[in-house]
């Protein structure tokens, strides 16, 4: 195993826990308790990083050559959109409830189905733009 094969590893496994991190701090500040959404300056930052990691994930699709980097890939990938899943299923067991933490507010099918594409989209990319043997 040479240097690059760590390295693209590496860069897969910082890519698919920073996406994931980015997007749960997006779902924790628009849907904690209650539906709420309000753009602010840590929103946009946010966001932009997730588009730069969408971005990161085609380079390093193309980048990914060996076995090792493409098993690793696959699993980190598989395991972010597995999931992605998980939290868009939960999104449906919401229910609306007038408790001290109870929601007032559900959270819109647009922002559900946003962040299971936001969670699926380094997968498609390694599928779809992987280099083949």
């Amino acid at each position: 195993m040479n240097k690059k094969t760590i390295i693209i590893s590496l860069l897969w496994l910082v890519l698919c826990i920073g996406l994931f991190y980015d997007a749960m701090i997006i779902v924790l500040m628009f849907n904690l308790f209650s539906w709420h959404f309000e753009i602010d300056w840590k929103i946009i930052a946010l966001l932009v990083f997730a588009i730069i990691a969408i971005i990161a994930s085609y380079f390093l699709s193309r980048k990914t050559q060996y076995k090792v980097e493409q098993w690793v890939a696959f699993v980190s990938t598989v395991l972010l959109a597995g999931f992605g899943l998980f939290v868009f299923i939960d999104f449906y067991q919401e229910t609306i409830s007038h408790s001290l933490l109870g929601r007032s507010q559900l959270s819109p099918q647009w922002f559900r189905i946003s962040v299971l594409l936001l969670y699926c989209f380094p997968l498609f990319m390694f599928i779809t733009y992987r280099q083949k043997d």
